[in-house]
């Protein structure tokens, strides 16, 4: 063996290339500039000789090193040449290529600094599996955060799945492992072998990989995502949230199994009703639910394929069982459409972020007994309550990856209850240790989660962000521009399911939700499941339900639509054929009343007429015109029995003209009283001088327009 080469060739450090310990194969293989010349070296574990081939195409053999299967030359050259290696197997076999260890790394030091900090947000562009071009060579730049790890490969249907052909160099600074790999083409699938100080050998998909297979085991899938051609680029240049209080806001809940159906069906269903966003719901959270296939459009085996053979990745679209640009021209013809795009952010979505993570990262950072961390596991809290600022990177990198790669327009939290009530219960149950690590774990929890949100903010304009109302959490209220309200629907839900003979008692749920807050900056969602069968599972089809129970619903919804805030309905509900056309007279009339949908920080917009007359299960209310010109008088009847001539004080005297009755035959109903165009009367009743006498069918919600011209004004003031 030469000096030169011996310099380079240390045998401990060839041994530990050999027995895959080696976590640093650039400081022996590739190419070395040494005194009087350069060594090239290269290493396969199945190799029986090895030479090199420069760009003129000269052939150069190898020397074997250690009688082992790593090769070395010396060239008494200073200057740098290009060559490739090619290797003979015992086989008969051989094979050229360019040297993977002969490329330079991609990842700086001032990014590898950033990682460690938490402020690599743009993490996503280099980490993972990505096509570039070094040196003039095609290839795949790969790169893992794996800080506790021995030795990382890449591996994959290029070689063999065998984790000793290509291992990867240690960025010792942040744990970083990176290699480029030539030759390499799209659409081929790889994993990450990694051995961790134990000892152990296992395989693990790419957390960063933009798409995965149900086959190879749940390999990652080589992927390029800069070919898509966005055209949507004055929608993003021109979204604008500083006026979305004053502006009609409707939410399309989408189930991720509800993609399977023909996208043109979805949009010309959000279109058709008017909605103004898509809410692309979070899959796990309802991976339980059993949907019908819309005319059979679709077999069910797409679905089953998903939660059975393939394990979703961090970064893969949760939303279509096809490739990344299948969501990406989802999202773009959306925009084309003037329809907004929102992504629900719940704690499955933090546990999936842990799991990607936590196969790289044997350590918890969290410095508690495991036990306590098994504890804390099994209560679903999930991993953004950690400390360790590369972990709550890689949530931000995520979000921020659905933002600018899927033009992302809205981020929605919900479900954060689970956790935040959870401890907070716990804390106030349990006076120990226990109880203040708890509280440790709640300060957290509210640190990640502003981080988060004021990062998201800086880092992109134009963002709706829409939170939850949460004890100890005020900030995410603050920093959000619309807050979720649950309370509305469940007081509605909770009267409705009561007999009958109690429902005067609990009246009083009607109308509590707006006399304890104001919900003018809250989003409701009107048609959650309101009947279940008795082993809890839904009811979803028209012949399995009364009419009783239609006809409540209806009315409800008709109630609901005049409680102020923005709205939210869940797609599956178009099934039932009552509802479409419903939904959308009652959506246009929420866009094109200001009434409804502005928010005016200085005015209330909703006035109780009656809220307490629970004998009769009537109630009724106003919500005023910004101008007042297009007021809505809202009467509902939440009784089985017709209230004929039911007088009810109204602000003075006018027309008011019938604009909707939930009873109408186009919507299932019987179509009673539809033709009422009533003037009021100077009668008094509920503490006003004017009055109407209106006809309101059972379980029946009427809408009436008016305008109240400004002498009317004047004598309502003086009431």
């Amino acid at each position: 063996m030469r000096f030169e080469v011996g310099a380079i060739m240390r045998r401990d450090q060839v041994m530990e290339l050999v027995f895959g310990n080696n976590s640093s194969p650039f400081d022996i293989l590739g190419r070395h500039m040494v005194k009087g010349g350069q060594v090239i070296s290269a290493y396969h574990p199945d190799a029986v000789s090895m030479e090199i081939i420069d760009d003129q195409g000269r052939r150069f053999p190898m020397d074997q090193i250690e009688r082992q299967p790593v090769f070395a030359a010396f060239f008494a050259e200073d200057k740098a040449f290009d060559y490739q290696i090619r290797m003979d197997f015992a086989d008969g076999n051989s094979f050229i290529s360019p040297d993977p260890y002969s490329f330079p790394g991609r990842i700086s030091r001032r990014e590898e600094e950033r990682l460690l900090e938490g402020k690599w947000h743009d993490a996503y562009q280099k980490l993972g599996c990505h096509p570039c071009r070094s040196r003039g060579v095609e290839g795949m730049y790969f790169a893992l955060w794996a800080p506790f790890a021995r030795r990382v490969s890449v591996v994959g249907d290029f070689n063999f799945w065998n984790g000793m052909i290509y291992p990867m160099q240690r960025l010792d600074k942040s744990g970083i492992f990176e290699l480029f790999i030539p030759g390499i083409s799209r659409g081929q699938y790889y994993k990450f072998e990694v051995k961790n100080d134990r000892g152990e050998v296992y395989q693990c998909a790419d957390p960063y990989a933009v798409i995965s297979e149900g086959h190879e085991d749940g390999a990652s899938r080589i992927y390029d995502m800069s070919h898509f051609q966005w055209t949507d680029q004055r929608w993003v240049e021109t979204r604008d949230v500083s006026h979305i209080r004053r502006k009609p806001v409707a939410f399309c809940e989408v189930l991720f199994p509800e993609l399977d159906f023909p996208e043109e069906y979805i949009r010309e269903t959000v279109v058709g009703a008017g909605f103004t966003h898509v809410l692309l719901a979070n899959l796990q959270r309802h991976s339980g639910h059993t949907l019908e296939n819309r005319e059979n459009t679709r077999d069910s085996a797409q679905t089953d394929r998903h939660k059975s053979s393939k394990k979703l990745s961090f970064f893969e679209p949760l939303y279509t069982t096809n490739t990344p640009d299948r969501m990406r021209g989802f999202v773009n013809r959306c925009h084309g459409q003037n329809i907004a795009i929102a992504i629900e952010i719940t704690p499955d979505y933090f546990e999936r972020g842990q799991e990607s993570l936590l196969a790289f990262d044997t350590y918890p950072s969290w410095d508690c007994s495991p036990d306590r961390l098994k504890e804390w596991q099994s209560r679903r809290v999930s991993f953004c309550f950690n400390r360790k600022a590369e972990y709550r990177n890689y949530i931000l990198t995520n979000l921020l990856f659905w933002i600018r790669e899927y033009h992302i327009d809205a981020i929605v939290f919900r479900g954060m209850s689970q956790i935040i009530l959870g401890e907070n219960q716990r804390f106030h149950d349990v006076e120990t240790r226990e109880g203040e690590q708890d509280t440790e774990l709640l300060l957290a929890y509210h640190s990640f989660l502003q981080e988060l949100v004021r990062n998201l903010k800086e880092a992109q304009e134009g963002l709706l962000f829409v939170g939850e109302e949460l004890p100890g959490l005020a900030f995410l209220e603050k920093e959000s521009e619309l807050t979720w309200n649950y309370t509305v629907h469940d007081n509605v839900d909770a009267y409705l399911t009561t007999d009958p003979d109690r429902r005067p008692g609990q009246f009083y749920r009607l109308s509590l939700p707006q006399m304890r807050r104001d919900m003018r900056t809250s989003i409701l969602r009107i048609n959650e499941n309101w009947k279940k069968e008795s082993n809890g599972s839904l009811v979803d089809n028209l012949e399995t339900i009364d009419y009783d129970i239609l006809t409540d619903k209806k009315m409800a919804l008709g109630y609901m639509i005049g409680m102020p805030g923005k709205k939210s309905w869940v797609l599956h509900g178009f099934r039932r054929p009552f509802h479409q056309r419903y939904l959308e007279d009652l959506l246009e009339l929420y866009r094109r009343y200001p009434a409804l949908h502005s928010y005016e920080p200085d005015r209330d917009s909703l006035e109780w007429i009656n809220s307490s007359d629970a004998q009769s299960g009537v109630i009724s209310f106003i919500r005023w015109d910004p101008g007042k010109k297009r007021n809505l008088l809202f009467v509902s009847n939440f009784s089985k029995d017709s209230m004929d001539g039911y007088r009810i004080g109204v602000p003075g005297p006018g027309l008011y003209k019938l604009i909707l009755s939930s009873d109408h035959i186009e919507y299932g109903g019987q179509g009673r009283s539809l033709t009422q165009n009533l003037t009021a009367e100077e009668v008094g009743r509920d503490l006003r001088l004017w009055s109407l006498s209106v006809e309101v069918p059972p379980q029946t919600s009427l809408i009436f327009e008016f305008n109240m011209m400004e002498k009317n004004q004047d004598q309502a003031g003086e009431i």
